[in-house]
């Protein structure tokens, strides 16, 4: 039995994850915070038990009994392995995991060195204990591996690197959807949340040098909002009407791809992005990407690097300058071939962890 504690929010990864853990194993899937009901739709099997404790909005009282819910279930089951994912699963789930003496304690650190860089020493103090007591963590990047070892002192040999993932068949979809529209040239968008780090003011600041030149652009940005949203939305107010669009709800990608041909991904720190997914969604996509490089990149530049635009960290003017280049010219980065992704597909990373749960469990 495996008992996958998360927070759910549209994840495909973690859709993927489920079913393909279902394939071996029975898999309970227990929710901390659902946000997306149709996530659960689309898993089904006889294999998969499905429970959702919280809920936005829930009083305290629902949520200790919650808590404690999920404390006697583990107790009962000790022999089962413990997934978790999500920084408020982890602080939830790996504690009551030890306190119910599970075996098999495992989670899947997403963040890199937030909590360090933000000085916020009580979640870094947080960070460090649940790595201490967990019995494997899966790093989705070589880069947390580094800081899990560096900054946390976690032995090597309690991690594994498993990489974020895509679903190549989609973005294939979405190719093809793209090939088909006109005039995409003058669409922009940036997928980030509104966080200081993620660049989105940069975004906006060569937007409002660059619109001057190209005054048919217009920049959609999708994310939910965060410390940065009231600059940013007191910024876009400066510039031409219906130039600039906030969809701060949950989209699918082909919602945010199909009808756009510049991707905007510019965190400001070299460890800003743990993974950074979106590099390669805007890729995948097909999308001419101007990117900072962060998370994935420190790695994978070598595999990737002929395919977007390398973008100075901070530096409005050099984005400028590689927009303008682009929509003079008209010559674009060659598009990346999907097989050159498929390390990065679904189907590989849910099978990795399959391998990974088959060694531990034995």
């Amino acid at each position: 039995m495996i008992v996958l504690v998360s927070e759910v929010n549209a994840s495909t990864n973690l859709s993927s994850l489920v079913t393909a853990l279902s394939k071996h194993y029975r898999v309970e899937l227990i929710s901390l915070l659902q946000k997306e009901p149709l996530f659960f739709r689309s898993l089904n099997g006889s294999n998969i038990l499905l429970r959702v404790l919280l809920s936005p909005g829930a009083y305290a009282t629902k949520y200790l009994s919650s808590i404690a819910f999920l404390f006697h279930r583990l107790r009962n089951d000790p022999d089962s392995l413990v997934l978790v994912s999500g920084f408020k699963a982890q602080s939830i789930g790996i504690p009551l995991a030890l306190l119910a003496r599970m075996r098999h304690r495992v989670y899947i650190r997403h963040h890199a060195d937030i909590h360090h860089r933000w000085g916020r020493f009580h979640w870094y103090l947080l960070d460090i204990l649940i790595s201490r007591i967990s019995t494997k963590i899966v790093a989705v990047s070589e880069l947390v591996a580094t800081i899990l070892q560096q900054r946390e002192f976690v032995s090597a040999k309690r991690i594994s690197v498993i990489w974020n993932g895509i679903d190549l068949e989609e973005f294939a979809r979405i190719r093809n959807v793209r090939l088909g529209k006109l005039n995409l040239s003058n669409n922009l968008v940036v997928v980030a949340r509104h966080t200081k780090d993620k660049g989105i003011e940069i975004a906006l600041e060569a937007f409002s040098i660059i619109i001057r030149e190209f005054p048919l652009l217009k920049i959609k940005i999708y994310g939910s909002r965060g410390d940065a949203t009231p600059f940013i939305h007191k910024r876009a107010k400066s510039l031409p009407a219906d130039s600039v669009s906030f969809i701060e709800k949950y989209c699918a990608h082909d919602q945010i791809y199909s009808d756009a041909q510049i991707l905007l991904h510019l965190p400001v720190a070299t460890r800003a992005e743990s993974f950074g997914l979106v590099y390669l969604e805007g890729l995948a996509a097909g999308l001419q990407c101007f990117y900072t490089e962060t998370g994935i990149l420190t790695t994978m530049k070598h595999r990737f690097g002929s395919h977007y635009w390398a973008i100075k960290m901070k530096d409005e003017y050099s984005l400028v300058d590689s927009l303008r280049t682009y929509l003079h010219d008209g010559t674009g980065k060659p598009e990346i071939d999907l097989s050159d992704l498929q390390d990065f597909s679904l189907e590989n990373i849910s099978n990795k962890y399959v391998d990974l749960i088959s060694e531990l469990t034995v």
